[in-house]
């Protein structure tokens, strides 16, 4: 959970929509688009017709121009008609409506993909107004350890299961390979012009205007302001006008984190697992220790809550990390319920650092293998 963003995101939202104008989303880039027109000819007769633009020919087209069709389609030669005669006798040709077909990446999610996300207590996830989840039970299990994101002095972790309804219509883009921290997620969306005056915005705000810009892009939408994506898809949607929305953001290196925009009405099959013990190596006392929950929150076991951290590992090292992944220091194990069957608990073993790498050196032995053998 983002707590930051629950104080500043009117505020940031009434600025972002005066940096974002609509001459600014690139259509084109990521739209086809289905034009309803209307021909009327020089005998009076009218004809309404659905056509389809080539996102090919109409170039870097933006949300401005589709408002002002109607004055533009005399200009707009490539229009054609198959029959002749039609294309002879057309006096005028206006627009009626428009709607776009995106056609740009995205994640693909069925009906049936399992989603979770947790949470250090009971928490009615659809009431969010964002939801940060991951589709591997390992890259989300784990969250609720690395701080604490709660004020409540009772700490009783649950990780959630859901799906999405009606997940054909569930766009969320991605964030563009091998990028670990989102900075170039709307290259393909907005203007060169608007991403450059939403990093100076946020620069400004984050009291940064002395940091360098490539040390500060690593942190301008990235961790704890991931939250500004799923704010400036909110003012892109609203600037859509319900044309085409977008829900989220997809970053596989960066584990495998989707975050989306809460309708209230888009989650499903929601069931919650509480986390029933933990296993962990005490520094204090040299010695693993057992915490079975609830627990109430004091100094001595806050500790618990730092237990992961994000690894990054890289498949050339020397060009450093390319995907970021959870690995366990000092957590063993989690005990938690089975999503299916309460009364059956489950164990989560936690991998270490060294599990990522091992792994990474058994697919390459596989591929020199295969190399050496000629398969």
């Amino acid at each position: 959970m983002k707590l930051y963003y629950m104080y500043n995101k009117e505020k940031e939202f009434r600025e972002l929509l005066k940096i974002i104008q609509k001459k600014d989303i690139l259509i084109s880039r990521f739209c086809r688009v289905n034009l309803e027109l209307e021909l009327e000819f020089n005998n009076g007769e009218k004809k309404e017709i659905v056509y389809k633009l080539d996102p090919e020919n109409i170039g870097d087209f933006t949300l401005e121009i589709f408002d002002n069709l109607n004055n533009l389609l005399e200009s707009i030669d490539y229009i054609e008609f198959d029959i002749k005669e039609i294309y002879e006798n057309l006096k005028q040709i206006s627009v009626i409506d428009y709607d776009f077909n995106y056609f740009g990446s995205k994640y693909e999610i069925t009906d049936d993909t399992p989603l979770y996300s947790s949470y250090h207590r009971d928490t009615d996830i659809n009431k969010k107004d964002y939801i940060w989840c991951s589709y591997s039970l390992d890259q989300s299990i784990l969250h609720p350890f690395n701080k604490l994101r709660t004020r409540q002095n009772i700490i009783e972790p649950l990780i959630y299961r859901f799906n999405i309804k009606d997940s054909k219509n569930f766009i969320i883009i991605q964030s563009q390979m091998p990028n670990l921290y989102n900075y170039d997620i709307f290259n393909a969306y907005l203007s060169k012009d608007c991403i450059r005056r939403i990093f100076e915005y946020y620069k400004k705000e984050d009291n940064n205007i002395e940091i360098l810009d490539t040390d500060y892009r690593e942190k301008f939408l990235n961790e704890d302001n991931n939250y500004r994506i799923l704010l400036i898809l909110e003012v892109i949607n609203q600037l859509l006008d319900g044309k085409l929305v977008f829900y989220g953001y997809h970053n596989y290196n960066d584990q495998k984190e989707i975050a989306f925009i809460n309708n209230g009405n888009l989650i499903q099959n929601i069931t919650g697992s509480k986390y029933k013990e933990i296993k962990y190596y005490n520094e204090n006392i040299s010695n693993d220790e057992i915490i079975q929950f609830p627990i109430t929150l004091n100094d001595n076991n806050k500790k618990i809550f730092g237990s992961y951290n994000t690894v990054g590992y890289s498949e050339i090292s020397e060009h450093g990390y390319d995907k970021f992944r959870m690995f366990c220091d000092n957590l063993k194990y989690i005990k938690y319920e089975s999503f299916d069957d309460k009364s059956q608990i489950l164990i989560y073993n936690c991998k270490k650092r060294s599990e990522y790498y091992e792994q990474k050196y058994l697919k390459y032995k596989s591929k020199y293998i295969k190399l050496k053998l000629n398969i």
